[in-house]
């Protein structure tokens, strides 16, 4: 099994369409063969990032509950999330 951790500009491109998007798509679709995981932030900033594509024209009003809909699905049913702790400096 392959192990991806990602950022939020590149799990974006999972949603949206920009350079890059098929490329991260077919990367980490084979289902099995691959786990992605993640900081818990992601959720709230990829939510932030597509409310901003709605606001810039990139998402149709329309559209954003569907595409949110999906990424909720996906951070429920595919990826791994880490929990960040409070580390001594």
């Amino acid at each position: 099994m392959v192990v991806y951790y990602t950022d939020t500009s590149a799990l974006l491109k999972q949603y949206v369409d920009e350079m890059g998007s098929d490329w991260l798509r077919a990367t980490i679709a084979p289902a099995g063969e691959t786990m992605v995981i993640f900081s818990q932030l992601l959720i709230i900033e990829v939510t932030s990032a597509l409310n901003r594509r709605v606001r810039e024209g990139a998402i149709a009003p329309e559209d954003y509950p569907r595409v949110l809909g999906i990424f909720h699905n996906d951070c429920r049913d595919e990826y791994r999330f880490f929990r960040l702790s409070r580390s001594k400096f």
